[in-house]
């Protein structure tokens, strides 16, 4: 039985794919609370999700794209977290800059719903540009341009005050190895590759997977593995450094997915994980809740 306190999350959204790709994914808005039922969610007429997604202040970010569109152009949409969403009238289209690639992926909407962060592949090379939008349709889109010519995004954090950070895979001599960098998006463009917070090889992590920033921007979880890869684990540790906590651990399975979501709730208190089953933890006692259970056939993105 899960139960929810009075200051936690009440619904999460989920999308849920088949693994031999021969389905649409599937978007839901899912309750916390075991007993009641998840929402579909229909991507407007004539399109699909195509799987990426990211939620925060309350709104989801989502992109579909057009089924049999030969260059495969990705649609950006808006529209509020709740159990009962009308397709007509509550998902909007948001406006995007003009970009050379159609391999877009939403990481993160900033914390007030007003901003999502997309990730773009600009080249063949593999290089890669975070683009901050504004969900809205007004103000000015924002580049932080990847550090280096190899380097992969798979995640980003928007934190309270015009900071995002970003996980990192690529690193002079090493293209694989992975970094948290912070950004300021204080001003309109950055050209500074950012600063490191932490990287492999530090505090005994193998390898980092995810990254998110607590509400009031003091706390950074990361999920990652150790043990030589053996061990995945979801750790905290203050922004200005200090000793990482370790709050969940279990042994890593060949069945496990390539991408972890993580992310603070509203309050600090919780955080969502999906990597396999989707799990809710306690920040303060560790304390584990599965909240749906995965299965070998579907992969499962997760976010509230």
């Amino acid at each position: 039985m899960i139960t929810t306190s009075a200051n936690a999350p009440s619904m999460y959204v989920a999308v849920r794919g088949a693994c031999d790709g021969l389905a649409a994914p599937a978007l839901t808005i899912r309750p916390t609370a075991s007993g009641r039922h998840f929402t579909d969610v229909p991507a407007p007429g004539g399109e699909q999700w195509t799987g990426s997604f990211a939620v925060g202040g309350g709104v989801v970010a989502a992109t579909t794209h057009v089924p049999g569109d030969p260059d495969f152009v990705p649609r950006l949409y808006k529209f509020p977290l709740t159990s009962e969403v009308d397709a007509e009238s509550q998902i909007h289209r948001v406006p995007l800059p003009s970009m050379r690639s159609s391999l877009i992926y939403v990481r993160a909407v900033s914390r007030d719903g007003a901003l999502a962060v997309l990730v773009v592949d600009t080249d063949q090379s593999g290089r890669e540009e975070c683009f901050a939008v504004p969900l809205t349709g007004h103000g000015p889109v924002r580049i932080l341009p990847a550090p280096e010519i190899m380097s992969h995004v798979f995640d980003v954090s928007v934190g309270p005050k015009s900071e995002v950070v970003l996980a990192v895979a690529g690193a002079p001599g090493a293209p694989q190895h992975r970094r948290i960098l912070h950004h300021d998006l204080g001003g309109t463009a950055s050209t500074s590759p950012g600063t490191v917070l932490i990287e492999d090889g530090d505090h005994g992590i193998y390898q980092i997977y995810a990254v998110d920033l607590s509400p009031d921007g003091t706390l950074l979880a990361v999920a990652g593995t150790r043990d030589g890869g053996g061990t995945f684990a979801v750790l905290v540790m203050p922004v200005g450094g200090g000793t990482l906590r370790e709050l969940y651990q279990r042994p890593v399975s060949w069945a496990d997915p390539v991408e972890v979501d993580l992310s603070f709730d509203g309050t600090g208190e919780h955080l969502l994980v999906g990597h396999g089953d989707i799990c809710w933890l306690d920040i303060s006692n560790g304390t584990c809740r599965v909240l749906t259970r995965c299965d070998e056939e579907h992969w499962m993105r997760v976010a509230w």
